[in-house]
């Protein structure tokens, strides 16, 4: 349950964080850093047939949300109520959850 609410909040508000961090990460290391308002241009297909959308859009739209989507979907399929009830009990036994 946990775990489903952090993937959740993250599909949900975590682009700008993670953008963010990749952004930093490719500067540190000198890496080029893909303008996100420019066109997606896919390799080895026909640029008349393009669907004309952002880098943003295809990297957070369509790999993104995609891959978060899936996850949930598995986790759904997999961890029926009573499971997800008690995997949400036994999360409070973490230990780097204390405050201690």
């Amino acid at each position: 349950m946990v775990a489903m609410f952090m993937l959740q909040t993250f599909r949900d508000d975590g682009w700008s964080d993670l953008l963010a961090d990749v952004s930093k990460f490719c500067e540190r290391f000198e890496i080029e850093v893909l303008d996100m308002d420019a066109i997606f241009m896919p390799r080895g297909r026909s640029r008349r047939k393009l669907q004309k959308v952002s880098n943003q859009h295809y990297f957070k739209v369509s790999l993104l949300n995609t891959v978060i989507d899936y996850q949930l979907q598995e986790m759904n399929e997999r961890f029926d109520k009573d499971n997800m009830e008690l995997l949400s009990c036994i999360s409070c036994l973490d230990p780097h959850r204390s405050n201690i």
